[in-house]
């Protein structure tokens, strides 16, 4: 049969435009099948010239840090298996990601050339650096101070580590951090250029002269920045402080000589930014003394005019409050000259002249029981 008789013998009896539709379906659909025929010869012929492979391994190191979650199995180079993503619990899962990276927090102890152990409350791994490891030791910089490296890392150091692990409970570093310390306690043994400085669990509360207003420890009623390294017990931090180059620098609003260690005293509440070196013990890069900020009741008085009192802050202490004629400003709303007696409800500010001592700047007589407005 010729193709115009077998096109007449197909559309004999259909119209003439529904005869020219089919023909245009028998065409595509006859070029699909020619698509699919090519497609299924080129698979065929591309999966003959590749090498066999063997199933997927996991790969999957069992730590016990539990903020890296385990995940699924992996292809060996072009295996078929597919890790999936870890969705947490403990260890840290690679999947089919080798080169993936985390970051752990601990402390530093065996401390070597070639690594430490970091443990944590959760967690003890080994950590290995290479000659490629990145170290961040702010501080480090500074004149007198060592050269980052793993030779400022020290056995007590509190240090983050990135890197990819390369075994069970095994990290290779590719960055180790040490960051400063930052601590806020009471001086005391002061012996320039040393001092310590006793770290107290206080009530926790909200610094209003933090950069961020994050919550802290604060020391009780000093207004002190609030300290962004913080203990759960009593911990005495041995601090070392440098003249010369590097020279430890010194805030102390309020002093009247030049700012340094001369203005510390025994008693006084400050805050101490410096370089770890190694277990409770920093050297000291700055050192604030913030001003003393108290409000009480005063229970007596010394000289005429007064040149001093004492003023009961709360159920258990008292302060001593030095007053001079010079540098102190009394302030009273409605008396153009207050003077200071028993009984009143003071706010005072000032500096700092040891345990329970203060030089005052301003001293402000309220009704009883007043918030501050100074």
């Amino acid at each position: 049969m010729g193709k115009e008789d077998y096109m007449s013998a197909t559309t004999e009896g259909v119209p003439e435009e529904e005869a020219r539709n089919r023909g245009r379906a028998r065409a595509f659909l006859n070029c699909r099948a020619a698509r699919l025929v090519l497609s299924l010869g080129m698979a065929a012929s591309l999966a003959a010239t590749l090498p066999a492979t063997a199933a997927g391994t996991a790969y999957a190191a069992p730590v016990t840090a539990n903020h890296h979650g385990g995940g699924g199995g992996g292809g060996n180079n072009h295996g078929t298996g597919v890790g999936n993503r870890g969705s947490g619990g403990p260890g840290w899962g690679l999947g089919g990601h080798r080169d993936r990276r985390v970051s752990v927090s601990g402390t530093v102890s065996n401390w070597s050339t070639g690594g430490f152990t970091l443990t944590s409350n959760s967690f003890t791994i080994t950590v290995n650096v290479t000659d490629k490891t990145l170290y961040v030791e702010p501080g480090q910089t500074v004149p007198g101070q060592s050269s980052p490296g793993i030779n400022g890392v020290m056995n007590g150091d509190h240090v983050t580590v990135t890197g990819a692990p390369s075994g069970p409970s095994t990290l290779k570093a590719s960055v180790v951090k040490v960051p400063l310390d930052d601590y806020t306690g009471t001086v005391q043994d002061l012996s320039p250029p040393t001092f310590q400085l006793v770290v107290t669990a206080h009530l926790w509360g909200r610094s209003d002269e933090s950069a961020d207003g994050s919550w802290g420890r604060l020391p009780p009623r000093w207004g002190v920045v609030a300290p962004t390294t913080e203990t759960s017990t009593a911990t005495t931090i041995d601090v070392t402080t440098f003249t010369g180059t590097g020279a430890t620098q010194y805030w102390e609003p309020g002093q009247s000589g030049a700012p340094g260690i001369g203005g510390l005293t025994n008693g006084d509440t400050v805050r101490v930014v410096g370089v770890q070196q190694g277990t409770d013990a920093m050297n000291a890069l700055y050192v604030f003394v913030p001003l003393a900020r108290v409000a009480g009741v005063v229970s007596s008085t010394s000289g005429t005019p007064v040149s001093s009192f004492v003023m009961k802050v709360d159920k258990w202490a008292t302060d001593t409050v030095n007053v001079s004629s010079t540098t102190t400003k009394i302030r009273e709303r409605g008396v153009p000259q207050p003077t200071i007696s028993a009984g009143q409800y003071v706010q005072v500010r000032g500096v700092q002249d040891g345990a329970g001592v203060i030089n005052a700047l301003l001293i402000v007589i309220r009704p009883s029981g007043r918030g501050w407005e100074v």
